[in-house]
Formats: structure tokens, C-alpha cells, sequence
């Protein structure tokens, strides 16, 4: 495929999710508000807040991944691409089994500092390890994959994928939501979502790139180029995070709620 059809792929694709993303902002929070109600809405806010900024733990690293693939790519110099994508897996892995650390004990402690009167503690603890465990399955299964596709500009797979999930989620939202399911369990069958975009692009992958093998031996310099982006991608995420982190700390979930909003 031509430079010029990725690149029509890519941004039709894109500027489709966005705005699937956008009419999907307009339902559900709707829905989640009229059978949840501010205080639930406002306590899932902030867990993934938390949760966001365990995602640093990997700050850079796709950067440096996609920036080492794009020479070998071009000169289809499949040795080399084997050795980057090894090193990706390998440094997603370690960086996944930090962030499965995290969750676990943000489960144990967030519920102490964080109180509501709609969930039990145990309930509020479930639901930080079940909010947690998308960010796992990006860890453990995705990231190597998206890593690839975006290198070989080919975002539209991800794009396609991404809508496959937003799609999904909200069908799961607005259908349980009307049963008024416990919370725990309505985002925990809502994994099903992202385990889809992940089949799909495992699927692509597997297909299109056959010659990739994430045994062979990882070439650990090629991600020295994480450092140059972890500043950026870390003050980002400080910068847009904090309000939600500071409203959790000093006010309650339903200031949370309002502000998210």
C-alpha cells in the first residue's frame, strides 16, 4: 500500500473515532449518572485518574520503540525488527508487572483515604483492581502489538480497533445500566471490550506480519531514545491529571463527579 492511501486511511479512520468518541461522550455519562448516580460516577473518575498515571510507569517507551522500527521497516530488514520488537515486549512486561503492583496496592489503600456511602470498602477495593485490569491486558497483550502498526503507519488498524471497543463498552454500559448491575460488575464485564480491540489487532498482526517473532534477541539500545519523551509524556499527564487527583484529596466524589462533567 502507498504512503498516500496509509495516510488517507489514517486520518479518515482517525477523525471517524473522534467522532464516535464524541457522540459516545453525549450518552453515556447519561446513563452512568441516571442509574449510578454523581458519588459513583464521581469515584470511577478518579480511580482512573489514579490509574493513568500508573500508565507512566511505561512513559517513552512506545515513543523509542516505534522511533528504532521505522529504518528497519523501510529496508524490510526483518532481523533487526525482531530484535527492536523482542526488546518492546520484554520492557512492556517489566513495566506491566509495575503496574499490576501499583493497582494491587492502591486497591488496598484507596479505599481507607477514600470513603462513599453507595460502596463497601471491599466493593470500592474490587472495583480499583477491575478498573485496573484494562490497563493490564494494554500491558501484557496490546502495546507490542500497537507498537508495530504504528511504526508501519498503519494507525487505521488501531483506529478500527479502537471504535470495535468504544462501540462495545457503551452497548455494555447502556445495557447493564438499565438492570441497574452492581458497578463492580458492570466494569468488569466491560473487559470483554478491550480484550476485542486486542484480538483484533493480534489477529492483523499475525496475519500481515508473519515473519515477526518476539523470541528472538531483544536489542535492548535500540529503546534508549525513552528518556527524550518521558519528561514530556510525564509533565502532560501531571498537567492534566491533577484537578481530579486534587478534588479527590480536598473535596468529595461528587465535586469529582461535577467536575469531570
Amino acid at each position: 500500500m502507498s504512503r498516500t492511501k496509509k495516510f488517507m486511511y489514517n486520518t479518515v479512520t482517525t477523525a471517524l473515532y473522534q467522532l464516535i468518541v464524541m457522540i459516545v461522550g453525549f450518552i453515556t455519562p447519561k446513563v452512568f449518572l441516571s442509574a449510578y448516580g454523581s458519588e459513583i460516577n464521581g469515584l470511577v473518575t478518579s480511580i482512573n485518574q489514579f490509574i493513568t498515571y500508573f500508565n507512566l510507569v511505561e512513559a517513552g517507551l512506545a515513543s523509542a520503540a516505534v522511533y528504532a522500527l521505522y529504518k528497519p521497516l523501510a529496508e524490510n530488514n526483518y532481523s533487526k525488527i525482531n530484535s527492536i520488537v523482542s526488546a518492546a515486549k520484554k520492557f512492556y512486561y517489566k513495566a506491566g508487572y509495575i503496574f499490576v503492583g501499583l493497582v494491587v496496592a492502591m486497591a488496598i489503600i484507596y479505599p481507607i483515604f477514600v470513603k462513599t456511602s453507595v460502596l463497601s470498602t471491599a466493593e470500592v477495593g474490587l472495583l480499583v483492581l477491575v478498573l485496573g485490569a484494562n490497563g493490564v491486558i494494554e500491558f501484557f497483550t496490546l502495546s507490542k502489538y500497537r507498537v508495530l502498526l504504528t511504526a508501519s503507519q498503519k494507525t487505521y488498524i488501531i483506529s478500527l480497533g479502537s471504535i470495535a471497543y468504544v462501540i462495545l463498552n457503551t452497548i455494555i454500559i447502556v445495557v447493564l445500566a438499565q438492570f441497574k448491575v452492581n458497578i463492580v460488575i458492570l466494569k468488569a464485564v466491560a473487559i470483554l471490550a478491550i480484550l476485542v480491540r486486542s484480538i483484533i489487532l493480534m489477529v492483523y498482526v499475525k496475519r500481515k506480519y508473519k515473519y515477526i517473532s518476539y523470541k528472538a534477541e531483544p536489542d535492548y539500545g535500540a529503546m534508549d531514545k525513552r528518556w527524550s519523551a518521558l519528561f514530556l509524556q510525564v509533565l502532560t499527564a501531571v498537567q492534566n491529571g491533577a484537578p481530579v487527583v486534587i478534588s479527590t484529596i480536598f473535596t468529595n466524589l461528587k465535586t469529582v463527579s461535577v467536575y469531570s462533567i
